[in-house]
This record gives C-alpha cells, sequence and structure tokens, in this order.
C-alpha cells in the first residue's frame, strides 16, 4: 500500500497542531477549577492576594493552593489606580510555612497603562502556598493585580 504525503499533510498538520494545543488551552479546565486572584496594592504595602467571584467582585478571603494541587497561573494584569508618569514597581512573592516568602517575579511596568503577562503553558505555584504583592513605588502609584489560573493535581 502506497501512502501519498501530497495529500495526507493537511490532515497530518492539522492533528500535529490540535495535539501542541490540547495541553494550553484553556477549555479543558472545568469551571470549578479556575482561580481568579485580586488585590489593589498602595506604595510601601504587601498584601495577600484574595479571591474574587464569577461576578468579578471581591469578597473572597486570602488564597491559598489547596492541599493535594498546583496553582497554574496563565495571566497576571497589573492596572494603575491613578495613571500618570513614571512606573509602578511591583514584586510577586510565593509565601508558605516551610520556606516564608520568596520572590517569584518583579514587575517595573508604566503607570499610564495595564500591563498584561501571559504565562502559557504556566507558572506553577506549588500546594499550600498563599500569594503576596509588595507594591515598592512611589506615592500615588497603587495598583491593582488580577492573577487568573486553575488548580491540578501535580504530576
Amino acid at each position: 500500500m502506497e501512502i501519498n504525503v501530497r495529500h495526507a499533510w493537511p490532515a497530518l498538520v492539522a492533528a500535529a497542531l490540535l495535539f501542541m494545543l490540547s495541553g494550553c488551552m484553556s477549555a479543558f479546565v472545568k469551571p470549578s477549577n479556575m482561580v481568579g486572584l485580586a488585590e489593589v496594592v498602595g506604595p510601601g504595602e504587601t498584601k495577600i492576594l484574595k479571591t474574587g467571584t464569577p461576578q468579578g467582585t471581591g469578597g473572597g478571603g486570602a488564597y491559598q493552593v489547596p492541599d493535594g494541587t498546583v496553582l497554574v497561573i496563565t495571566r497576571v494584569i497589573l492596572q494603575p489606580m491613578n495613571p500618570g508618569p513614571g512606573s509602578l514597581d511591583l514584586t510577586f512573592m510565593q509565601s508558605d510555612a516551610a520556606l516564608g516568602d520568596r520572590i517569584r517575579q518583579t514587575w517595573r511596568v508604566p503607570r499610564s497603562q495595564s500591563t498584561e503577562y501571559d504565562f502559557t503553558p504556566g507558572a506553577l505555584i506549588s500546594s499550600g502556598s498563599s500569594l503576596k504583592v509588595r507594591n515598592n513605588g512611589a506615592a500615588g502609584a497603587a495598583a491593582a493585580v488580577l492573577i487568573y489560573g486553575y488548580v491540578t493535581a501535580p504530576e
């Protein structure tokens, strides 16, 4: 049996793309596993990120990655509360009882506009950890920090 590669090429490319994208698509994440965290941090403050509601409002408590899972962070949005000249200087930390606070990311972004980071396929945060943000900025440089991702079993 002879296979005509020229006719099979489109199907092979489509299959390969579907396979590669299936690990990165949030369409396969259950809504109950999705996580939305937020906090407004003023200059000189360090705050623990809190959970939100599906309606996009606050009200949730301090978030801790559930036991037996990992948090996969897929997107971070940094929104200046008082847009203006200069920059926001923010530090993202992971905290747990065993290792304390550790810096995971530092961001220096324009204070004039919102900045988004895409962490595809994701940045992992271990079970039992809470997440903190420190604002090292100047007076008036408050920022809303929004983090999106999902929890899953560690592999």
